[in-house]
């Protein structure tokens, strides 16, 4: 599984990565914090990412806020996958 500090890892790699299109973070116990770090790395202009898969995490409300204000700038990503990752109703407002 990764944790928050692998996800600070590759933020990098998202902001500037014009090849990667793709990303499955299936399964890793995810909480808000590397929501938080994915947001900032979605928001970069050169992020080209169009998939993010982050089903079966613990994004929680306040990650899917992230996530959500992420995509009001953000002109690549088509697929956001968020099954299972304790949002609520709360959360799904954003």
């Amino acid at each position: 599984a990764l944790h928050c500090s692998a996800v600070a890892a590759l933020s990098p790699l998202l902001q500037h990565s014009a090849t990667l299109r793709h990303l499955d973070l299936w399964d890793n116990c995810l909480r808000a914090a590397a929501a938080h770090t994915l947001a900032a790395a979605l928001r970069a202009p050169h992020c080209a990412l169009a998939t993010l898969n982050l089903t079966r995490n613990a994004v929680g409300d306040d990650g899917a806020a992230h996530l959500a204000a992420a995509l009001a700038c953000n002109t690549s990503l088509r697929r956001l996958i968020l099954h299972a990752n304790a949002i609520t109703d709360a959360g799904c407002r954003h």
